[in-house]
């Protein structure tokens, strides 16, 4: 059986570090804890929404399509996608067009770097 060295054992939180670095956090105005008492807002999206679903990272059409299956399966809606780091290029022209009816078919706006 594998024994973690000495060294790499976790110490257990000081309950009082957490506390000066909630007083930290406070002083620059930003609240502490959660704060289930605030309204709720009256501001939304043009189509009336409180709220939107990105998911960055969908760089194949095949992903895509997956994941407005798994979306529709689970009632989920997903608002925006952005396919990152190689962007466009990875993609030949046809596969930009499936890609964007796809999203476009689902309701979902493409954010889609030009490359690297």
């Amino acid at each position: 059986m594998y024994k973690t060295p000495s060294s790499h054992t976790k110490k257990p939180l000081n309950p009082i570090s957490i506390h000066l670095k909630i007083s930290a956090i406070e002083k620059t105005g930003i609240p502490g804890r959660d704060i289930y008492e605030i309204p709720n807002s009256d501001r939304t999206f043009p189509d009336g929404a409180h709220y939107r679903i990105e998911i960055s990272g969908v760089e194949r059409p095949s992903t895509l399509e997956a994941l407005i299956d798994e979306a529709i399966k689970r009632n989920i809606p997903v608002h925006r996608l952005i396919s990152t780091v190689m962007g466009s290029t990875l993609l030949d022209k046809k596969e930009l067009k499936s890609f964007a009816k796809m999203a476009s078919d689902a309701k979902m706006e493409v954010i889609i770097t030009p490359g690297p």
